[in-house]
């Protein structure tokens, strides 16, 4: 399993949502921190230029050797995975991070008033302004929790048995995975992430993913997901299914991922009847829904809202 993860999985990931070249540059940096970066730059080109017995140089300790080294492999991991991503930049910026305090409390110790200065004035800059706008930044994002409160809500409506298989989710980042986890509860088929249930086609590199194109093949990394999900689906179908609204990571959104798998979407609408829909504001993951779908045979145990 490892290595078919290594050899399907993984590459047909990586192939899908590519940013543009111009995302990537973009957004390689957090905002908060350009300006403390040049505050870095300066100080570090100042000292280079002062030479290496005067101030150390610009490779001059074993720790700027060090992130020489680490930094390019920080922007190397966050280029190679070509979705831009904020928390794919977090190798990068603890490296940078790093580099930018050495560099001022370098500057901030000369004995030069122009590089002492910029020391100085780098870190209250980080202090005052940066890390507030930081602060702000994380308070103002939004995350899916009310999503997942409201599907811990609709499978205890729906009296699911911990360990049973009766609940599955057709869901990748949207909080059904969490909501299960919250009450105990196991999915019947094994499958996790539903990206690799409903065929999306990779995009060229440096050019943004626009949706599935029409007739293009089913990747092998999906096939093989169908094949086993639909085994196991078919073998015990559960009582309940949730269905988020968007499919990750680039949709498409209102549930129109189920049309890109027509035996499954067939099989719903023959065996299940939708008994709640729910939809949420957009959240930093993405569109925010879900459907409820209880199986035919199943009555209503209490009435869904």
């Amino acid at each position: 399993a490892f290595w078919r993860v290594l050899r399907m999985d993984l590459p047909y990931h990586a192939a899908l949502a590519r940013g543009s070249l111009a995302d990537m540059v973009v957004h390689s940096v957090v905002r908060s921190l350009g300006e403390l970066l040049c505050f870095a730059a300066l100080a570090s080109v100042l000292q280079a230029r002062a030479g290496p017995r005067q101030e150390g140089g610009w490779l001059g300790s074993p720790e700027r050797r060090l992130l020489a080294c680490c930094l390019p492999l920080g922007l190397f991991s966050f280029a190679i995975q070509g979705k831009g991503y904020g928390y794919q930049r977090y190798p990068l910026l603890a490296f940078l991070l790093l580099w930018i305090a050495l560099e001022l409390s370098s500057a901030a110790r000369s004995r030069r008033t122009l590089l002492r200065g910029i020391g100085v004035l780098g870190f209250a800059f980080g202090v005052l302004a940066c890390a507030p706008a930081c602060l702000r930044g994380a308070a103002k994002a939004h995350w899916p929790t009310a999503i997942t409160a409201a599907m811990e809500a609709a499978m205890e409506q729906a009296r699911a048995r911990p360990g049973d298989g009766a609940v599955q989710c057709l869901d990748s980042v949207s909080g059904c995975t969490d909501a299960l986890l919250h009450l105990g509860l196991r999915e019947g088929t094994g499958a996790i992430y539903d990206e690799f249930l409903f065929p999306q086609t990779p995009a060229p590199w440096g050019t943004r993913y626009s949706g599935p194109a029409p007739g293009a093949p089913v990747a092998p990394a999906v096939q093989h997901g169908q094949q086993q999900f639909w085994a196991k689906f078919t073998q015990n179908p559960p009582e309940l299914i949730v269905v988020s609204a968007w499919l990750f990571p680039e949709g498409p959104g209102e549930y129109g991922k189920l049309a890109l798998w027509p035996e499954l979407d067939s099989y719903l609408r023959v065996h299940y009847r939708i008994v709640e829909q729910r939809e949420f504001p957009r959240a930093e993951n993405g569109p925010m829904g879900f459907r409820v779908y209880l199986r035919q045979d199943v009555r209503d145990p209490v009435p869904f809202r």
